[in-house]
């Protein structure tokens, strides 16, 4: 749900992976400009249910939730996860509070938008500096894991 600045992405992402897709967004303009650049993605209201089925979500694996519409990510998970027990949730917040918000509605895995650019931007300057992958990955790691800052330092 959603193919703004996050969706775009984890479409692209799909796409040059070779996994199949369906994107849904409200923005008719974004829609056409994305159908013409071939990504498989229509125009449907998210928050309202009836799309859910439109787009075959009883065979869905997962949902990707990229919205930044927090009260309408909240619904979506929620809806989903009583519904469609099944299907793996996927979201992204841009904090850790709204994060656990949805962690507690239901969503599988959910990226923090400020842990994650922090978490790039140290492993750029790190690499800037000389140290290799595994250095960085075994410093960036437990910010991953314990996704508090406190606990690591």
């Amino acid at each position: 749900a959603g193919f703004g600045r996050v969706g775009r992405y984890v479409a692209s992402v799909l796409t040059r992976a070779g996994i199949p897709y369906v994107a849904v967004d409200v923005d008719v303009e974004r829609v056409e400009k994305a159908r013409t650049r071939g990504f498989s993605v229509y125009y449907g209201d998210a928050s309202n249910y009836g799309v859910w089925s439109v787009v075959g979500i009883e065979h869905a694996r997962l949902l990707v939730v990229a919205l930044d519409r927090k009260s309408v990510a909240q619904m979506i998970i929620s809806y989903i996860h009583k519904n469609h027990p099944n299907v793996t949730v996927f979201a992204h917040a841009r904090d850790d509070d709204r994060c656990d918000k949805l962690r507690r509605l239901g969503a599988d895995f959910v990226v923090s938008e400020t842990l994650e650019a922090s978490l790039q931007m140290g492993d750029s300057i790190l690499r800037d500096m000389g140290f290799d992958s595994v250095e960085i990955t075994e410093i960036t790691q437990p910010f991953r894991e314990t996704k508090n800052v406190d606990e690591v330092v």
